[in-house]
């Protein structure tokens, strides 16, 4: 059966380095796909029968199931998982031709960057109450780290005042593992939250530092319903929560932290490379892509200096 070449594929993706979320990714499109498959040979598969059937099915499903049809950045990732494992089969010898190579992607619109204003950045801030609130909203305000994988690993040992660094072992990319710089908005906060880990005797150097009371690590899920709590209760850019839990309450989301972090930076004229590093972003390319209205703000602001 076709599924049976799913556990093969995901195999395959952790050896080549792919993240644990890139993987589920991946599964969340392929599953469906291939129960539509069912009993047929995957080398049978045709890029109109794919185009013409199954992608049709999955817009009406996803309408029936949202109210709306799926933006293209979700018909992208669609696509990209099912180019991905046709090109497994190819490599491998399943398929002769990967039928994939056919289908043409959307274009995807690069998102305008949603950082923070410094008033905004501010109230946030400042909205933070519990000690759990202090250290999460700080933390990804000035070290631009992501909350999945790089929080949810980052140990006691690995936050070092005395080094002032912050040792990033686990990301989404190889680039991702990095050393960062403590700054010094960050520090008091830092010192705060060691004060209130022994307090509740969570301060053996293997230990999360970004622990739960009951000391285990703080969830992706967990530090995204804290940074949603404290942004609305700062009132910054609310919103009509849609969600079942009516948690989305603000615009605000932990990457909106990340990209400020990285904004901050490049409006007080650090350098594209630095800034791209300190995001662990695999290329400057990528830094750019997502800071290009900035970067062009700089710039002119750099010429008229200079010419003034």
């Amino acid at each position: 059966m076709a599924t049976d070449q799913l556990p093969a594929f995901c195999a395959y993706q952790q050896r080549r380095g792919r993240s644990p979320a890139t993987r589920v990714k991946y599964a969340v499109y392929l599953e469906p796909f291939l129960a539509w498959v069912g009993d047929r040979d995957l080398a049978d598969v045709t890029a109109q029968a794919i185009e013409l059937d199954w992608l049709v099915r999955w817009y009406a499903d996803f309408e029936q199931r949202n109210g709306r049809l799926p933006a293209p950045k979700t018909v992208a990732n669609h696509l990209t998982a099912l180019a991905a494992f046709f090109a497994f089969l190819e490599r491998f010898d399943y398929v002769v031709r990967n039928p994939m190579n056919r289908i043409d992607s959307p274009k995807v619109e690069q998102r305008p960057n949603d950082w923070l204003k410094p008033h905004e950045d501010d109230a946030v801030l400042a909205a933070a109450r519990s000690p759990q609130e202090r250290i999460v909203v700080s933390f990804l305000r000035f070290t631009g780290l992501r909350s999945g994988s790089e929080l949810h690993h980052l140990l006691n040992a690995d936050v070092d005042l005395a080094a002032n660094t912050i040792r990033v072992r686990h990301s989404k990319t190889p680039r991702g593992r990095r050393l960062l710089p403590i700054l010094p908005e960050l520090r008091p906060y830092i010192e705060r939250w060691q004060v209130y880990q022994r307090a509740i005797g969570q301060t053996a150097p293997d230990a999360p530092f970004f622990a739960t009371r009951n000391g285990t690590a703080m969830r992706h899920k967990q530090v995204y319903e804290v940074v949603k709590r404290v942004a609305a209760r700062a009132g910054v850019r609310p919103r009509v929560a849609t969600d079942r839990e009516r948690i989305n309450t603000t615009e605000v989301t932990p990457h909106t932290l990340r990209r400020t972090f990285g904004s901050h930076l490049l409006n007080n004229g650090v350098r594209l490379e630095v800034v791209s590093r300190l995001l662990g972003h695999e290329s400057t390319v990528t830094t750019e892509r997502a800071y290009a209205s900035l970067l062009d703000a700089v710039i002119a602001a750099e010429v008229l200096l200079a010419v003034g």
